[in-house]
């Protein structure tokens, strides 16, 4: 009986890292996710605020103070960088 779990290395793996930031950026203030023009080699992983910390999605919406945590290629953490300034 052979195995059904692919044991060869992905091609599709690359070099991600991650960070997280305070909301700084007036305009990002109560916008939801969804409206805001996210990096594409990115991905918002985590919001914190206050005593909370979830998983967004497109209906959450950010305020200034939350400490968000995003992973991508180095381009687009840049990207988010300057989006939360």
């Amino acid at each position: 009986m052979t195995s059904a779990i692919n044991t060869k290395p992905s091609l599709w793996i690359t070099a991600f890292d991650f960070f997280s930031k305070r909301i700084r950026n007036k305009w990002i203030d109560r916008k939801y996710v969804k409206d805001i023009p996210f990096p594409l080699l990115g991905s918002l992983l985590v919001v914190r605020r206050e005593n909370e910390v979830f998983i967004p999605h497109g209906d959450t919406y950010l305020l200034l103070g939350d400490r968000v945590t995003v992973i991508g290629k180095d381009s687009a953490l840049e990207e988010f960088r300057k989006l939360f300034e």
